[in-house]
């Protein structure tokens, strides 16, 4: 059976060692009480992982979202990108940043997140956002993404 949930010291130990090649995870102090993971696990078995940092008390980012290859096209990646975002939000944070890459770039847009450069924000969050790079970085305004409803119905 498929679960989608935030991983416990255990968990978090294990995806360390199995997926030490993810630069992010690579990057960082496992330690580091300001990264939350949640996880696709099958028994377990991870098979993939979103990573999250919460950056100020304004919004979050999501560092890298990751499903093993052979377990892709099955709606992992859909349903870990809104567990993600439902712990984001319940977490009372309205915006998520998520660092795109050649991986995932096609997978956010079908998802209907937007690159910050294509996004019309109110005029206070640009400030906030100064010092991403808008080519690169995603936006997503997390009540908004809720209400366009799953496409996986």
């Amino acid at each position: 059976m498929i679960i989608i949930k935030k991983a416990n010291k255990k968990e978090e130990d294990k995806l360390f060692s199995c997926y030490k090649h993810c630069l992010s995870i690579n990057n960082h102090n496992p330690s580091h009480e300001q990264f939350e993971y949640i996880i696709v696990l099958d028994g377990e078995s991870i098979l993939g992982f979103c990573e999250i940092q919460f950056k100020s008390t304004y919004f979050s980012e999501i560092k890298s979202i990751y499903i093993k290859k052979e377990e892709r096209n099955q709606g992992l990646g859909d349903g870990v990108l809104r567990a993600s975002l439902n712990y984001i939000l319940k977490n009372n944070y309205k915006y998520a940043l998520i660092e795109g890459n050649a991986y995932i770039n096609n997978f956010l847009m079908k998802e209907g997140i937007l690159l910050l450069k294509d996004v019309d924000m109110p005029s206070n969050i640009p400030k906030k956002f100064q010092n991403y790079d808008f080519h690169t970085y995603f936006f997503c305004d997390i009540n908004l993404f809720f209400e366009k409803g799953c496409k996986h119905k």
